[in-house]
């Protein structure tokens, strides 16, 4: 799949903002004493990460084919 130059700049951005993301949520988890706000935060960095999995298969300009997000509503 080729991306325009500015799809990939702002790919590239993007990714940099959920690395981010990713750590901000972690560290909440961590100082958080409720078991079900701690399995919801888990979930959203589970969410982020296979985001960004999908915005970096997205920059390979021989993948065509993208694996589908996981189902989070186990």
């Amino acid at each position: 799949m080729f991306l325009p130059a500015s799809d990939l700049e702002l790919i590239a951005s993007h990714l940099s903002a959920h690395d981010g993301m990713i750590m901000k949520v972690k560290l909440m988890a961590r100082e958080a004493k409720n078991e079900k706000l701690i399995k919801l935060l888990n979930t959203k960095v589970g969410i982020l990460r296979s985001h960004m999995r999908i915005m970096m298969d997205m920059l390979d300009p021989q993948k065509s084919d993208f694996e589908k997000l996981s189902d989070f509503n186990e």
